[in-house]
């Protein structure tokens, strides 16, 4: 049994025993997710505040509503998903035409909602600063769902399935997101950065 599928097992067993009222696995939870949590919240809000509160509210209505929670396959995408609703209904009462941008990704608009800070999940052990920037550049203008599509595989580790419950996709339509991007990318960087492009080739699946 590969990593993967024990965290999986892992995370459902304290799901299980947190529904049963364990803090224990309550804690654990928290403290296997929060980073994740926190570090997608602020590409979706620059207001570190903001999300922290939302965090926190999440994991208070789930201990408060543990009885009647719903079996979850696949916890940290069910909280991702929860964390996304919760700070986009937070922005909603600040700035409803960001709020608008956020729930309509099919659009696909190239604004700098989604933004990233650093790209280490894309091209791995390249040095090369300049390279660094084209590709950060490049991923700045790829439109806001292929964005967030890219920041959830390629820097959360979620798999296709799991992308398509956060972002209420069908699996297939997440690949098809990630297709365009990284077709869009390799335009740019396929002759420059080789190296970046075979790590994005292994890790498509």
């Amino acid at each position: 049994m590969d990593g993967k599928k024990k965290s999986k097992i892992l995370e459902s067993n304290l799901w299980r025993e947190l529904k049963q009222g364990d803090r224990t696995a309550f804690n654990s939870i928290i403290r296997s997710h929060y980073q994740l949590l926190f570090n997608y919240g602020c590409k979706i809000s620059k207001d570190q505040s903001l999300v922290e509160d939302c965090i926190q509210e999440l994991f208070i209505y789930l201990w408060e509503h543990r009885d009647t929670l719903a079996d979850v396959n696949v916890v940290r995408a069910y909280l991702i998903k929860s964390l996304r609703r919760r700070v986009i209904n937070q922005l909603s009462t600040k700035d409803q035409k960001l709020v608008d941008r956020v729930e309509n990704f099919a659009a696909e608009t190239k604004g700098n909602f989604f933004s990233f800070s650093h790209e280490k999940f894309l091209i791995d052990n390249e040095n090369n600063k300049a390279v660094q920037e084209k590709l950060k550049a490049a991923i700045s203008n790829l439109p806001d769902r292929q964005r967030e599509a890219i920041y959830l595989k390629y820097y959360s580790g979620l798999s296709y399935e799991e992308i398509a419950q956060v972002m209420d996709m069908e699996k297939q339509s997440v690949a098809n997101v990630l297709r365009r991007a990284l077709l869009s990318l390799r335009t740019l960087f396929s002759l420059f950065v080789p190296m970046v492009f075979r790590y994005l080739n292994q890790t498509q699946a």
